[in-house]
């Protein structure tokens, strides 16, 4: 299991294609990217115990490139039928670049639009790339296969106005969901990510091997969400379907994926008003012991 703290959520990005991995230039030589890949993921939500739905429209299409080194400056993904997509619209997408389509009805509807057959390519500038940038086309989404297991949030905390309450302050704390069934190790992802929409501040788990639990309490005695505040979170479980780690961009690794996805409002508590009730009744506690000391 991995833990990564990054300035706001790291979104999930993502295609349909058929490709082949290259790289037009010369061979970088430092990691300017990090990860690059395409998916389809299906959009869930949760606001109860047990309980979670999907829209009229919950299949989105993605690409993504991850900064490693130094972030890309300008990304475009063009499609086997030539249309391009500037990798800038994704509004939750911050640690690189990303395209994110708007919702499908059904997988069929998506593919009528995004071919599962044909090559896309990605087009990327970064600082030490200009100004004619790489051209990288990769990874196959030909084998349809969206994940069967839905994520769904189980325990932990609890539910109250459609909004998962968790208590940050808790050294057990731990949030639990369902099983990624057929998660194959070291191949499969499950993701938790977390993030505040006006704070600087999020936090994303990775898991490649099976669990049905992320531990979100304090880090060296410290919470890492501030209590009060609310947080947008999603939980994915997402699936491999191809992989390309031997592109000429060092130190990179593509993924094609399907996925499914759960949305949910994560509420950090005590509120701060607890603190003050708790301070307030450690007061009432020492107050008596520290007078018999200072009569002494």
């Amino acid at each position: 299991m991995q833990l990564m703290d990054y300035p706001r959520v790291l979104a999930l990005g993502a295609i349909l294609g058929l490709c082949t991995a290259h790289v037009k230039g010369e061979e970088m030589t430092d990691p300017e990217i990090s990860s690059y890949g395409f998916g389809v993921i299906k959009v869930f939500t949760q606001d109860s115990q047990g309980t979670q739905t999907y829209g009229t429209t919950p299949y989105v299409f993605q690409a993504f490139i991850n900064g490693g080194s130094a972030s890309a400056t300008e990304a475009v993904l063009t499609a086997p039928s030539g249309t391009e997509y500037g990798l800038i619209d994704d509004p939750d997408y911050i640690f690189g670049v990303a395209y994110r389509s708007a919702g499908f009805a059904s997988l069929g509807a998506l593919q009528t639009v995004f071919s599962s057959t044909g090559t896309y390519l990605l087009h990327f500038h970064t600082p030490d790339s200009e100004p004619n940038g790489y051209n990288v086309s990769s990874l196959s989404l030909a084998d349809v296969e969206i994940p069967s297991s839905v994520p769904m949030i189980l325990g932990g905390g609890t539910w109250s106005g459609a909004q998962y309450l968790f208590d940050v302050l808790d050294e057990n704390a731990a949030i639990s969901f369902s099983e990624f069934s057929g998660m194959v190790s070291n191949q499969d992802l499950i993701i938790l990510d977390i993030y505040s929409e006006t704070e600087y501040q999020a936090q994303r788990i990775t898991s490649t091997y099976p669990t049905t639990s992320f531990y979100l309490g304090p880090q060296q005695g410290e919470p890492y969400f501030t209590p009060g505040v609310s947080y947008k979170a999603l939980l994915t479980f997402l699936k491999v379907v191809d992989a390309d780690q031997s592109s000429a961009v060092l130190g990179s690794n593509g993924i094609a994926y399907y996925a499914t996805q759960t949305q949910f409002t994560f509420t950090a508590v005590p509120e701060p008003s607890t603190y003050a009730l708790m301070a307030l009744g450690l007061g009432v506690v020492l107050f008596p012991v520290l007078r018999r000391r200072l009569r002494r």
